[in-house]
């Protein structure tokens, strides 16, 4: 996890993003979406509910999608797990973008990354 931390800092400062990076506990169910009977889209593999992952807070829209590419050209994300709620707001939930990405090529780690006022 420190690789990860070490490499936003160099993001940060080579793009001049004014970022806050946290490592906190992801709930996967809140992530994705439940249908009408509030099934969620998505099947985890064991253990996967809650992950220690990355919470990302950026000043702007921009800023959100270069980090995404800059973690997503270090390291193998996740396809199925990515979303773009900020292309494709939902109702009553934050805008973000979140993606699962794998680190030592065996530790998925959850990153949100959402834009705000710092």
């Amino acid at each position: 996890m420190e690789k990860l931390i070490d490499f936003l800092r160099i993001i940060r400062a080579e793009y001049l993003i004014q970022a806050e990076v946290d490592q906190r506990m992801i709930n996967l169910s809140h992530i994705f979406t439940a249908d009408e009977n509030n099934k969620i889209d998505i099947q985890f593999p064991e253990g996967w509910k809650q992950l220690k992952g990355i919470y990302i807070r950026v000043t702007g829209i921009e800023s959100c999608y270069i980090m995404l590419g800059a973690l997503h050209k270090k390291w193998r994300s996740l396809g199925k797990f990515f979303r773009d709620y900020i292309a494709n707001p939902e109702k009553d939930k934050r805008d973000f973008l979140f993606t699962i990405i794998i680190i030592d090529d065996v530790t998925p780690v959850p990153v949100r990354i959402e834009y705000s006022t710092i």
